[in-house]
């Protein structure tokens, strides 16, 4: 009887974890094909990718969006519009703007999106050597049009929201700039500053769910036979613990590694 009852609930265990991991997946492809869809939507509105802390949304977006071109910036930390500005200037323009200037290429060609340029350099221009006529000629040649720029970290910025939220609300509207926001939207429910913009600015969230069976096998270091046999029993626990957590499982594999040794 009780043999009975335990293969019935290791059968259950693995059926479940089958049908949990399909569901993943097909949730997985369902924001990569929404994310998709987003950059051929003439609305102008960002759209949000939310999930805990821990749970590798960033790893998921710089490995499954290889068909989009995106322009990747975390904020995690900057403290200024005048900031964010310049990496993001640094990330569409890369060792432009640190060469000297007669051996910048300065193009006179269509200005496709001028305004993104005036409004990107008028916050740069004071932190580095450059005239903003050279940032804005910089920009001009840039196509937008089928780039998608992603601000992750969004919870953990430090500049006040409203500002922050304002620019990015010019970049969407006014200059038909589509972004992608990453963040814990957790940490940010109980703001009524951001509860108020989000409704104008954010057309979609999409709800992140880490697909742990594919990041376990990725996460594994050295060949270690023990976490290669442990594998479902790991994701078992973390599951029912409800702590999908990316770093707890690099922590397991690497103290485990250390105390093998």
């Amino acid at each position: 009887s009780s043999l009975f009852i335990w293969n019935y609930n290791k059968i259950y265990s693995i059926i479940m974890s089958i049908f949990i991991f399909e569901r993943i997946n097909k949730m997985n492809e369902t924001i990569i094909n929404e994310i998709k869809n987003y950059m051929n939507n003439p609305l102008k509105y960002a759209i949000l990718l939310d999930g805990f802390w821990g749970t590798g949304k960033t790893y998921f977006i710089q490995h499954n969006l290889s068909e989009i071109d995106t322009i990747y910036v975390s904020i995690n930390g900057i403290s200024t519009i005048a900031n964010l500005s310049f990496q993001l200037a640094y990330q569409i323009l890369g060792n432009s703007l640190a060469e000297p200037k007669h051996k910048r290429k300065l193009h006179k060609g269509n200005k496709i999106v001028g305004t993104v340029g005036n409004l990107l350099a008028t916050h740069i221009e004071t932190k580095l050597s450059i005239s903003f006529s050279d940032i804005v000629k910089l920009l001009e040649n840039i196509d937008f049009k089928n780039k998608l720029i992603i601000l992750d970290d969004l919870e953990r910025c430090n500049i006040d929201l409203q500002e922050l939220l304002g620019f990015i609300n010019n970049l969407v509207e006014h200059n038909n700039i589509k972004i992608l926001l990453v963040a814990n939207e957790s940490e940010l429910n109980s703001n009524d500053i951001y509860l108020k913009i989000k409704e104008k600015l954010i057309y979609q969230t999409l709800k992140f769910i880490p697909d742990l069976e594919s990041i376990y096998e990725n996460l594994i270091i050295d060949d270690i036979k023990e976490i290669k046999d442990n594998k479902s029993f790991v994701i078992n626990e973390l599951k029912r613990k409800e702590h999908l957590n990316i770093r707890t499982l690099q922590f397991i594999f690497q103290r485990y590694k250390e105390l093998k040794i």
